[in-house]
């Protein structure tokens, strides 16, 4: 019975911080296993489409941009991801995330006392699974403070012919935006 164990680092957290604006991002370490009886034919492989992915809020995300909430046209923010530390990751192996919710956005308000809200939340992207590289790709867009958006990872490429070892790599978010 071959074991083929596949470990994800999702501990990320990276936090730009300029005067309020930040991103952050929590979660737990993501550690997959597939055993042996996930092989569609014994002796053969798993099926092509075979795949393992994680809770849909393995991770969450909050971003707290300073100005794009007051100059939404000027100051939209766009979130990137990439894989880092692939020293030990089977090339045959994908790791892909999704955004798998939008969190809560929140308008900015007058402050008059009248209700009016003058900039709405927007986040957009992300909702399809991305396969990543070492390359940062845009993830998804938005403007104004959003909290607890929901990110899902899945791994695909798995094969019996991939040698039995621990497999890990890191998972880099990029805050653009002001």
């Amino acid at each position: 019975m071959k074991l083929l164990k596949c470990i994800v680092v999702i501990f990320i957290s990276f936090a730009c911080n300029t005067s309020k604006a930040q991103l952050t991002v929590t979660g737990t370490d993501w550690v997959p296993s597939i055993d042996a009886s996930s092989v569609t034919e014994a002796g053969i492989d798993y099926a092509s489409d075979f795949s393992i992915e994680s809770l849909v809020n393995q991770s969450e995300m909050d971003v707290t941009p300073i100005l794009s909430a007051l100059l939404p046209p000027l100051f939209n923010w766009t979130v990137q991801a990439s894989m880092t530390s692939v020293v030990n990751w089977h090339p045959n192996l994908e790791l892909a995330l999704r955004r798998s919710g939008d969190g809560t956005g929140s308008s900015l308000s007058t402050g008059l006392g009248l209700g009016l809200t003058i900039i709405s939340p927007r986040i957009n992207g992300g909702e399809n699974y991305q396969s990543l590289t070492v390359v940062p790709t845009t993830f998804f867009t938005g403007r104004a403070r959003y909290q607890d958006i929901p990110i899902q990872y899945k791994i695909s490429g798995l094969s019996v012919l991939i040698p039995t070892k621990t497999y890990s790599t890191d998972v880099l978010y990029t805050f653009i935006g002001l």
